[in-house]
C-alpha cells in the first residue's frame, strides 16, 4: 500500500481534502467542514482521486490488486459450493402424491322393502 497519509484528495461532492489517517482498510480524509472514512482502495474506484498522480497510479495497482484478489476468492468459494454440490443426488422434482385425506360416506342402512 502506497503511504496515504497528508495525501491530498478529491471527493465528487465534498470537495478536496487531505487523508489525515489510515487504519487496516480504511481511510480518514478531512474536507472543510467533515470528517469521512473510506474504504481502501475501493473508494479511489468511484467517489475520490488524489491529486498527485504518481500516487493516482500507484492507488489503481492497489485497486487492480484488491479485485484480483476478491475474484480468486469469489472462484474458490464456487469450487467449494460445487464440491459440496456433487455429493447430493438430486431426485428432480417430487411427484405429487395422492391425498387420502377423506371420510368414507356412511353405508346406507335402510333396507329396501
Amino acid at each position: 500500500m502506497v503511504t496515504l497519509e497528508g495525501l491530498e484528495v478529491v471527493h465528487k461532492v465534498f470537495g478536496n481534502g487531505i487523508v489525515e489517517k489510515v487504519s487496516n482498510q480504511y481511510v480518514t480524509v478531512r474536507f472543510a467542514n467533515l470528517q469521512k472514512v473510506f474504504v481502501y482502495p475501493d473508494a479511489f474506484e468511484v467517489f475520490l482521486s488524489a491529486v498527485d498522480e504518481a500516487v493516482s497510479r500507484d492507488i489503481a495497482a492497489d485497486l487492480a490488486a484488491a479485485k484480483e484478489k476478491r475474484k480468486a476468492h469469489d472462484e474458490e468459494i464456487e469450487k467449494e459450493r460445487e464440491v459440496s454440490m456433487r455429493g447430493q443426488v438430486s431426485a428432480g422434482p417430487e411427484e405429487p402424491q395422492p391425498t387420502t385425506d377423506y371420510t368414507p360416506l356412511p353405508e346406507d342402512s335402510s333396507e329396501e322393502a
